[in-house]
């Protein structure tokens, strides 16, 4: 904590963020329901970070990525919106006390998005460029008491006879895993191994992306064994590297992804409105070609071909009569909640 507090003005955080996770570290101390909402302190304080680079060194392109507003969507819209639910699992007690979740988290992305609207109509030159790749909306749940997770990755490799120079752990997003193998017969016999492992009644889920790499699931929710088996031998679970991590929430995923999301360009100097196309839906993967045409890169074979009012709004070409007070292009959004929320 002291190197941190050391550090923050060369980081970046705002006075106003140490403020605002001081008030909500007393809060927890309150509500420990509370707890919760550190994703959303993490993302804002990420977000510092990343934007004081921005105005330091005045890249021609940079991305920030937050995940905090997705994250509270899936766990609590069963509390935001309980009339979506035919068939609703979650106690009114859960819903009161999360069903301000989706909202916090949103603040924070108003505030992110406040600084970088300050920072276009400081800097003519650069735009912001909002994009959610999709909307969420309601799905069959239940209460979640506990998740296996690996809680130890290379005790699971050696459970299944692997050293840890056979294979190198990638990045992934719990509860999927990703292991690269250094040769293609390992990923075969780590299919094998998968095969013989009994977790409970179920083996991991396996989804190769090639022939040495893969995804793989352990996930399983509300169990309460205490071993694994293995070619006839029961494994005690901590030996195995699994753990069952009680969810604090109960909440595993109350919305998941639907199509339908949205695409907003802001030009400190003018209204784009003249140039949008709110009722029309295109292709995610346009979206990343529409960049590259505006900064004037060659687009590789592969891409689809750009949204020319996507490409006008990053590049500054929209036409004069667009000039005005300033203001943002949209982008199709999905009707309903995702368009509140989103």
């Amino acid at each position: 904590m002291a190197r941190l507090i050391a550090n923050l003005p060369r980081l970046g955080i705002t006075p106003s963020t140490c403020l605002h996770t001081a008030s909500h570290l007393v809060e927890e101390r309150r509500n420990r329901a509370r707890v919760v909402r550190r994703r959303n302190i993490q993302a804002r304080m990420t977000f510092d970070v990343a934007f004081n680079e921005v105005r330091r060194t005045k890249p021609d392109f940079a991305t920030i990525f937050a995940n905090n507003v997705a994250a509270a969507m899936h766990r609590y819209w069963a509390a935001k919106f309980p009339d979506d639910y035919d068939d609703m699992r979650m106690p009114a007690e859960w819903r009161d006390t999360y069903s301000g979740e989706i909202d916090a988290a949103m603040d924070e992305a108003d505030y992110m998005l406040g600084r970088l609207e300050k920072f276009a109509r400081a800097n003519p030159d650069y735009r912001v460029m909002v994009i959610a790749s999709m909307g969420q909306a309601a799905v069959e749940h239940e209460v979640i008491e506990n998740q296996l997770i690996i809680k130890d990755f290379d005790a699971f490799m050696h459970t299944l006879g692997f050293d840890t120079a056979d294979y190198e752990k990638l990045v992934g997003m719990e509860p999927e895993y990703v292991v690269r193998f250094s040769e293609a017969a390992g990923l075969e016999r780590f299919k094998s191994r998968c095969e013989a492992l009994g977790i409970g009644e179920q083996r991991p889920h396996l989804k190769p992306t090639d022939d040495r790499q893969t995804t793989f699931l352990v996930f399983q929710n509300n169990v309460s064994f205490d071993h694994v088996s293995l070619e006839g031998r029961e494994i005690p679970l901590a030996e195995a590297g699994l753990h069952i991590e009680p969810i604090q929430d109960m909440s595993g995923s109350t919305a998941q992804h639907v199509r339908g999301g949205c695409c907003f360009v802001f030009d400190g100097r003018g209204d784009l409105s003249s140039i949008g196309e709110p009722g029309v839906e295109h292709d995610l993967t346009r979206v990343t070609a529409s960049i590259v045409e505006a900064f004037g890169v060659d687009r590789a074979d592969y891409m689809r071909a750009p949204v020319p009012s996507i490409v006008a709004a990053i590049s500054g070409d929209a036409p004069a009569a667009a000039l005005g007070a300033g203001g943002p292009i949209g982008g199709r959004s999905l009707g309903g909640h995702e368009a509140e929320v989103a």
